[in-house]
């Protein structure tokens, strides 16, 4: 496993992370990863060398059912020596009606996530979603003031657009607030030069990324499961997850030219020994414009192996140069 440092420098996290969208989640009346299961992952995972987590407080259900899950698991370890992260933002609560990015809001929901991970900080706390409802100022003046607090270490942002992210680096820099250290984006290599969904300049959002010197983590970095070569182009990938949740599988993960760059992939796995899955989160972690973290999220052991040996694949100059010369069209 290789490590490299987020933002100011101030935590070292491998170059693979952990997810855990699916602990605690109930999904078609059955739980998707339950606690025991969970641990097994959280304990391997540790064992492989990731010691980056990432979890929401609205993962699982009832809410912050995952972020119970770890920090069940993390007392019995050295929390020194795992960074987590966590999110807010989202819609919260059995009504729903709890969120937003308003100041109250922030302080409460930090509060609860620091009980419920049974820690006294946070080393990363994503914004979810954006809230048009709040100014920009007194989000960040916020969590200057967690970071200022000791309840956080470092700032990160989701899914927010190019343009609120240019917003937030500018106000970060007028008032002096810590700037933002990571961002995670939806992000595979079929989507390198395109975005999946509508109104997010993915361009831009990742040139403010390199501009800003911001590490990039990036979520569903297997494209719901197209990039480990499961589907062939007469299928239609009615068992996916996000097809099950009534998205449109086809609009969402595959671009044009998508069938093309995994069948590329499929050949470099075929000629150096390694699944397409590797292949594929090997070519997202060698992006060269700044430090690339996939977030694996799996349901078994077996699994988070195969993910894992990612770390320890090359990929030569004449498979990779090819490569790009698929990406790029």
């Amino acid at each position: 496993m290789e490590y490299g440092n987020i933002g100011n420098g101030r935590i070292e996290v491998s170059n693979m992370c952990l997810g855990t969208w699916g602990f605690g989640r109930m999904r078609g009346g059955k739980l998707e990863i339950d606690r025991g299961r969970a641990n097994l992952l959280l304990e391997e995972s540790l064992e492989l060398g990731i010691n980056f987590i990432d979890t929401a407080n609205v993962y699982g259900r009832p809410d912050r059912k995952s972020e119970e899950y770890i920090g069940e698991w993390l007392i019995e370890h050295d929390r020194g020596e795992i960074v987590i992260a966590s999110k807010v933002g989202r819609e919260i609560g059995s009504d729903f009606t709890q969120s937003g990015l308003n100041r109250d809001h922030i302080k409460e929901q930090i509060q609860e996530t620091l009980k419920t991970l049974k820690t006294d900080y946070i080393d990363i706390y994503y914004i979810h979603r954006w809230d048009e409802e709040v100014s920009v100022y007194e989000a960040l003046s916020t969590f200057d003031g967690l970071i200022e607090n000791g309840e956080i270490d470092q700032i990160g942002v989701s899914t927010v657009t190019d343009l609120k992210m240019g917003e937030i680096f500018e106000t970060c820099e007028e008032h002096g607030f810590e700037s933002i250290a990571v961002a995670q984006p939806p992000l595979d290599i079929t989507h390198i030069n395109a975005s999946r969904y509508p109104g997010f300049d993915l361009d831009k959002y990742l040139e403010l990324c390199v501009y800003n010197n911001i590490t990039v983590c990036a979520y569903s970095p297997l494209a719901g499961g197209f990039l480990t070569g499961k589907y062939t182009q007469n299928d239609s990938p009615v068992g996916s997850r996000r097809y099950q949740e009534g998205e449109k599988f086809d609009d969402k993960y595959i671009s044009n030219n998508a069938w093309e760059i995994l069948h590329g992939v499929e050949s470099i796995a075929g000629d150096i020994g390694a699944t397409t899955a590797q292949v594929a989160l090997r070519l997202l972690m060698d992006e060269s414009r700044f430090f690339t973290i996939p977030i694996i999220g799996v349901h078994s052991v077996e699994q988070l192996r195969e993910n894992v040996k990612a770390a320890e694949i090359e990929i030569d100059e004449v498979y990779r140069n090819k490569m790009y010369k698929i990406l790029k069209r």
